[in-house]
């Protein structure tokens, strides 16, 4: 089972931070590889984000910046939210130019 954490940002605040660096997109397909390369311009794939994870949560598309990946079998529980993680999300919040509510703490499983 893979176990990922990180941070949950939807659609709407995607949108304004890709907006807000000049990144057009045609729809939310387009919006996880432009974000990819956004932060991998600004130094911050993979040091702050280790993985962009679009999933559906309830009818609508979000995406997982995820801080945490493993492959863990036995103990597939949350992952905390650790001291490192709240200081790149500081990170992503000033460059992104969002709010505090706009990243929320998630961990999610995936069966293998």
């Amino acid at each position: 089972m893979g176990v990922f954490a990180g941070y949950v940002i939807h659609c709407p605040q995607l949108c304004a931070w890709l907006t807000k660096h000049n990144e057009y997109f045609g729809d939310e397909t387009d919006m996880g590889p432009l974000l990819y390369h956004l932060l991998r311009r600004h130094d911050m794939y993979p040091r702050l984000i280790c993985d962009i994870i679009p999933f559906d949560h309830k009818g609508d598309v979000v995406f997982l910046l995820a801080r945490v990946i493993r492959n863990d079998d036995m103990s597939p529980g949350l992952v905390r939210e650790r001291e490192s993680d709240r200081e790149a999300k500081k990170e992503l919040l000033e460059y992104g130019g969002l709010k505090e509510e706009d990243l929320e703490w998630a961990t999610c499983s995936i069966g293998c």
